[in-house]
């Protein structure tokens, strides 16, 4: 905590912790997106609470790059496969599906979806969870 004090006002601002700061969910984008603070390419890290909304969903062309980014990308689940399912993901020197182009290699992601029969399992980070089924 940081007191600033003066005779007319008492001033109390509160610092969160920096390990607080380390469990923000973080993800590597595989597709560009669009967010309320702008443009991100692909292969872009984006931060929740930063870049992205604390709340914000993530979509399946993500890779999540730490625990609390796979339980998010868990929770959302796997979904109906749709143009952001990973086989669109971008291989070698990928293409700015909005018209430009981008000379970054993404490196393929290590969490992601997997179907085994009628259920899915994560794989990389989020392999501990339990697999589910697709509605």
């Amino acid at each position: 905590m940081i007191y600033q004090n003066s005779p007319t006002v008492n001033v109390v601002d509160y610092l969160p912790p920096l390990s607080s700061f380390a469990d923000l969910a973080k993800y590597r984008l595989l597709q560009p997106h669009y967010f309320a603070t702008g443009y991100f390419a692909a292969g872009a890290v984006v931060t929740a609470g930063f870049e992205v909304p604390g709340t914000w969903v993530p979509t399946l062309a993500v890779d999540p790059l730490n625990a609390s980014a796979a339980a998010a990308f868990y929770a959302a689940g796997p979904r109906a496969l749709s143009y952001e399912d990973l086989n669109q993901w971008a291989r070698g020197n990928p293409q700015d599906q909005f018209g430009g182009t981008s000379s970054a290699v993404i490196p393929r992601p290590v969490t992601f979806w997997k179907q085994t029969g009628n259920f899915y399992s994560l794989t990389g980070l989020g392999a501990n969870f339990p697999p589910v089924g697709m509605v």
